[in-house]
């Protein structure tokens, strides 16, 4: 897995030029590694940014993903995104009472990077 996680995160890096990876990142979304299937939508945000799959899947796993895992990842990159994934924020500010500490932070960190971008406020 760890190797795969680091083919992927080469994958966002490398951005729009490794369009020939989106329908691999696009099947991978239904991994039965639920983290796999995380990084491939963030990575798939990365390389074909504005596509209609990867915001909506990782606001999906903020809501319903298992919480130690799939929820922070979620996080993490829909604030990695920034703001084209604004929509993510009322969730993320639900979520704030009901997470341990850290995923506060994560929170916090998604919430701020789109005040900052000039989206709206807390």
């Amino acid at each position: 897995m760890v190797v795969t996680w680091k083919i992927l995160d080469a994958l966002a890096k490398i951005g729009p030029e490794a369009k020939e990876a989106i329908p691999l990142l696009r099947e991978r979304l239904g991994s039965k590694r639920s983290l796999i299937a995380v990084k491939s939508a963030y990575a798939l945000s990365q390389i074909e940014r504005g596509n209609s799959v990867s915001i909506p899947f990782l606001i999906q796993k903020l809501q319903e993903g298992d919480a130690d895992n799939d929820q922070y990842w979620a996080a993490d990159f829909l604030g990695r995104i920034g703001p084209d994934a604004r929509d993510a924020l009322p969730l993320l500010r639900a979520r704030l009472p009901n997470w341990s500490e850290t995923y506060r932070h994560i929170g916090l960190v998604a919430a701020i990077w789109n005040l900052k971008q000039g989206h709206g406020s807390l």
